[in-house]
Parts: structure tokens; C-alpha cells; sequence
């Protein structure tokens, strides 16, 4: 038999039921009301978990019979929402992240060897010898997990919007710490991670199951 969709009059949760069951006594697994379940159609685009009953169509309200529904001895009819994942639609981010990630490495190691040389500078005016290796270093490693982390979080835009956009603006960040010494392409690619992120956040979104 065809299935009844309708709307709590109290919290507005979506349930989908068994025509067989208009009528009958429900309560709404969110806010407690009861409801009688109407002879009308509402449209809802999350998904619903459909009852139905072997009894016979009375005016009193039934026990479902499901083994995963613990109803103890009431007699009304607990229904469920499942909440539904969103991926997105837009290969923009992922576009980005690969681009940041393969002009990211070799801006990594541009960082490194311009950090190198201004603590060389450093070194010299100081008479030390510690500064060059510790600043090239750090802005090199920046630099590449930034690169690696903006790879990901393009390849996840899709799939998982949210932690996608999430992981590129803070390969954003690193990437953005390296323009301290100077490096132009560290520019670009902060900017490619920081349209992904954007486009990971902001893309049209749809339901998956």
C-alpha cells in the first residue's frame, strides 16, 4: 500500500508511515506529542523509517511490531528521523587542492632555502652558526604539509564538504606562514587553498543516505 508522509504539528518532524495506519494513535519520537496519523500527503526531502502493522485497523492505538523499536507497554507508534549526510557538487576544490599541492612542494623547498639565507645573514652578523639549518628546516616542512594537507582536503572537498574546507584553510595558514621569507609561489598556492576552502564551505550541497 502506498506510504502517508506528514509533519508533527509541534516540532514539524518529517514521518513517513503505511497508509494502512491512517488514523491511528502516533507518538513523535521528538517532542512526545501524539498525532493521529491524517489521510493527506506532506513532502519532506530527509528520509524516513517506514511502520507498518499486521493487526487490523482500529481506533486504538497499536504497538508496532519491530525488534529494534523498545516500546515497553505503551500503545502508540514511536517513529525515528535518520539525519542525512550532504557531499557536494563541485569539483572546484579539488581542482584547487591538486594545483596547491603540486605547486606547494617545490614552493616548500623555495621557503626553505630563502629562510636558510636570511638566518645565514643573521648567523653572520651575529657570529652564530644556528639559525640557518632551524629556519630553513622549519619553513620547509611548512611549506610541504601544508602542500600535503591542502592535497587532501581538495580530494575530500566532494565527499565531505565541511572537514574538506576546514583542512584547506588550514593548509592556508601554512602555506601563508612561508610568504615570511620572501616567497612569491607560497602566495599562489595559499591563495588556491584559500579558494577551495571557500568553494568547500559555499558549493550547492545534496542528501546521501
Amino acid at each position: 500500500m502506498p506510504d502517508i508522509k506528514f509533519n508533527c504539528p509541534k516540532c514539524n518532524g518529517e514521518f513517513t508511515v503505511d497508509s494502512s495506519l491512517v488514523g491511528r494513535l502516533a507518538e513523535c519520537s521528538q517532542c512526545k506529542t501524539r498525532i493521529r496519523i491524517p489521510n493527506s500527503n506532506v513532502s519532506t526531502e530527509q528520509p524516513t523509517i517506514v511502520l507498518s502493522s499486521s493487526k487490523p485497523q482500529t481506533n486504538e492505538p497499536i504497538e508496532p511490531q519491530f525488534s529494534n523499536y523498545s516500546l515497553g507497554n505503551t500503545k502508540a507508534i514511536k517513529m525515528k528521523q535518520t539525519n542525512m549526510a550532504k557531499k557536494g557538487t563541485s569539483n572546484v576544490p579539488m581542482i584547487m587542492g591538486i594545483i596547491g599541492g603540486v605547486l606547494g612542494v617545490p614552493a616548500a623547498f623555495c621557503s626553505g632555502a630563502c629562510a636558510a639565507c636570511i638566518g645565514a645573514f643573521s648567523d653572520a652578523s651575529k657570529g652564530t652558526t644556528n639559525q640557518t639549518s632551524e629556519l630553513g628546516n622549519f619553513y620547509l616542512w611548512m611549506g610541504i604539509i601544508g602542500a600535503i594537507a591542502g592535497l587532501i582536503g581538495g580530494i575530500l572537498g566532494k565527499k565531505f564538504p565541511v572537514p574538506a574546507g576546514v583542512i584547506m584553510l588550514l593548509a592556508t595558514f601554512m602555506s601563508g606562514i612561508t610568504l615570511i621569507a620572501g616567497n612569491l609561489l607560497a602566495l599562489i598556492v595559499a591563495i588556491l587553498f584559500l579558494l577551495g576552502g571557500a568553494f568547500c564551505f559555499t558549493q550547492k550541497k545534496e542528501d546521501v543516505a
